[in-house]
């Protein structure tokens, strides 16, 4: 797997069983109750059609309020970063973190999928400290396997390669959303349950 120099890092957080069971049941429920709205598409912040770029579902945890009620996803927001708040000062060129975005659980259902792009590929409009790192946290079931399919598939910035990364559960995925192209391929059975967040940032040796 790639090294956080090369713009990624694969890691898990050792985060207990029973917490990641509750998180598990939460997000289950928020799916089940309609809270979740289907995914978008943007550029420059303008909102584009995106049917068949992508299939998923999501609820911002801030915004919905979510983030009060659901004790479990917000315990695996807080340790998601914790660690990436040490991880950009390992990297380089370093990275000055300078705001988070809020936290957005992500259902694909089987056979959603999220065709191939980088998140922020125009610095999000802003002067320099655009999102630079994204974080996403896997919530799955404990047998997820190659049958059950759904990697996030990251394509080597400088080379026509590419990593495949299953959604097991308790796996972290750190990655630069300036430099990263990747894609979600779909599921074959299951709901694929993912946490992301981006932290904005600026470089700096």
């Amino acid at each position: 797997m790639m090294t956080p120099n090369a713009g990624v890092a694969v890691t898990t957080l050792n985060m207990p069983a029973s917490l990641l069971n509750e998180a598990l049941k939460e997000a289950n429920e928020l799916y089940r109750s309609g809270a979740m709205t289907k995914g978008h598409v943007a550029a420059n912040g303008v909102d584009l059609p995106g049917i068949e770029q992508r299939g998923d579902s999501v609820l911002w945890l801030h915004e919905s309020g979510v983030y009060q009620t659901h004790a479990s996803l917000r315990k695996l927001d807080e340790a998601m970063q914790a660690f990436v708040q040490q991880l950009a000062h390992e990297v380089k060129p370093k990275l000055a973190l300078t705001e988070r975005t809020d936290a957005m659980l992500a259902c694909y259902p089987p056979g959603a999928r999220y065709a191939k792009h980088v998140d922020n590929p125009d610095g999000d409009g802003r002067d320099g400290d655009g999102r630079r790192i994204a974080l996403v946290y896997y919530l799955n079931d404990d047998d997820w396997t190659d049958d059950d399919a759904g990697a996030l598939r990251l394509y080597h910035p400088s080379s026509d390669g590419h990593d495949d990364v299953l959604p097991r559960r308790d796996v972290l995925v750190v990655f630069r959303a300036d430099r990263v192209a990747h894609e979600v391929l779909a599921p074959r059975l299951r709901r694929r349950w993912a946490l992301t967040t981006w932290w904005c940032a600026y470089e700096h040796e």
